[in-house]
């Protein structure tokens, strides 16, 4: 063998362990809203619920964001909240209103587990403000229906902002 043929042999398995340590760390891409396939690793698995924080890194829509912290980024789906499709400028409006909610940058999130495709599915604070919560009691996201131990106080909250015509619910968006 000559040494081009040793180096491609080696670089080949270089590659192939890097593409198995990523298949098995959990990690996954999806494309941002310019079409760039980004790589969001999972957290560091641990037993459920953990608590995680970091830097607001994105917020992509009413019930998704992400965070940043030295080791990883993560990307967080808002437990029992959905943020349904009712085009651009509500998703906008909601996503606005996410900022807004976010006292620093430093956002804490429980993580009580993970979906299909291991995007961890959490409990989200920014100072005060639970994310979770102030997203559905002011009408920019909608209670999913999952059962967990918040779930009749989310229907409830839900309930009131759509009786006050809060966020989507208001007849003029």
């Amino acid at each position: 063998m000559n040494k081009f043929t040793i180096a491609l042999a080696r670089l080949s398995a270089a590659c192939f362990v890097l593409i198995a340590s990523a298949l098995c760390s959990g990690c996954h891409y999806l494309y941002d809203q310019v079409g760039e396939q980004k790589r969001i690793p999972s957290p560091i698995s641990q037993e459920l619920p953990f608590e995680t924080s970091g830097k607001i890194y994105r917020v992509w829509c009413g019930n998704e964001l992400q965070i940043k912290s030295d080791i990883h980024t993560t990307y967080l789906l808002l437990q029992g909240v959905n943020n349904p499709d009712l085009g651009p400028r509500i998703e906008q409006k909601a996503i606005d209103f996410m900022h807004s909610m976010i006292e620093s940058e430093q956002i804490r999130a429980v993580i009580v587990g993970f979906d299909d495709r291991k995007r961890a599915i959490a409990q989200v604070y920014s100072g005060d403000n639970h994310l979770n919560i102030e997203m559905i009691r002011n009408g920019w996201g909608r209670f999913d229906g999952t059962q967990f131990d918040d779930s009749d106080r989310f229907r409830t909250i839900q309930q009131r902002a759509k009786q006050q015509g809060l966020g989507m619910w208001k007849t003029s968006n």
